[in-house]
């Protein structure tokens, strides 16, 4: 086996030639106890083709799914914090589920990498590629893992939420487009707070605190952590069939989750383009309907706004209607 640290691996999966340096488990390999890896159900699995080059040549895709799924890649591991760097094969929109939640959400186009940290608490980590995008293939061509903590404690996190204006895109470097919740990690120290975006395109409050969002952050959210959430711009849409009120209450009941972790919930408001409105400080922007209703919270509320207008407007203004 290439990785002799039971801390330490790097799988280059599919049936194709395998790259110097890593492990290459193909669909058909079952965990096995000695290995320290493999496949809970090789029958949910199959081998495919990818368009990247590398690890990347390759993949297995993922036939059953779903974050509660038993369909998993299974590696033994040590209790600890550990960080995972996954690549996917070619896909439209996946999500990535480790440890039953959610870890990266929206993952976009072929051989899209990204990584996260995740505490193993009972010496497995479970995880598989899951749906973004209904009838999409759901593939993993690469994962590298790595240690990072003997403690499975996580570091003071920046928890994000939202739509496709807080959404990450892949690759970065090449996307015309950027979330702010993607961009917050140049902006932050990164020995004070990591940053975990859990936003996705087309996203409304309903779904986001339904369909397993709010589920993984209440799971590794903690004291000192914060949780930023910007939503309304789709819940209005006629298919979302969210009223102004339903929105208000299911937005109340998400920061009431977050705030009884004793975490801190901040509320960023809205901005299209470069026109911003300018809610008072204890509002959610609701943007269904001729006018703009607003959720108000009581006096003596327990969840901070995030009154950034006045900054995005400086920086803002000066680029123009169209920045290049």
């Amino acid at each position: 086996m290439a990785n002799a640290d039971p801390g330490s691996y790097k799988f280059d999966f599919g049936n194709g030639p395998v790259e110097e340096g890593c492990t290459g488990p193909s669909a058909s390999d079952a965990y096995d106890a000695k290995t320290r890896y493999g496949f809970n159900t090789p029958q949910g699995m199959a081998d495919v083709a990818a368009s990247g080059a590398g690890v990347a040549g390759d993949a297995v895709r993922f036939l059953e799914f779903g974050t509660k799924s038993a369909n998993t890649f299974n590696v033994d591991l040590p209790v600890g914090l550990y960080k995972a760097t996954v690549t996917l094969g070619n896909t439209s929109r996946s999500g990535v589920a480790a440890e039953g939640v959610y870890q990266v959400i929206n993952m976009t186009g072929n051989a899209a990498t990204d990584s996260f940290e995740v505490p193993v608490t009972d010496g497995q980590l479970n995880l598989l590629v899951t749906e973004g995008k209904a009838g999409a293939a759901f593939t993993l061509s690469a994962l590298e893992i790595g240690k990072v903590s003997r403690h499975a404690d996580m570091d003071p996190t920046i928890w994000v939420g939202g739509d496709s204006t807080v959404a990450n895109y892949y690759p970065l470097d090449a996307s015309v487009q950027a979330g702010w919740g993607q961009l917050l990690p140049n902006y932050m120290d990164a020995d004070a707070f990591d940053v975990r975006n859990l936003a996705s395109g087309g996203q409304i409050a309903r779904g986001f605190r339904n369909d397993g969002r709010l589920e993984a952050i209440l799971k590794y959210i903690k004291p000192g952590d914060l949780f930023l959430l910007e939503m309304g711009i789709n819940d209005p849409a006629a298919k979302n069939a969210t009223t102004e009120a339903e929105f208000k209450e299911i937005i109340r009941d998400t920061v009431r989750q977050v705030a009884a972790t004793g975490a801190t919930p901040w509320l960023p408001p809205r901005r299209v383009g470069q026109r911003t409105s300018m809610p008072t400080a204890s509002t959610v922007q609701w943007t269904g309907g001729t006018a703009t209703p607003q959720l108000h919270w009581p006096r003596k509320r327990t969840c901070p706004w995030w009154t950034s207008t006045c900054s995005a407007r400086r920086t803002s203004r000066p680029l123009g209607p169209k920045p290049r």
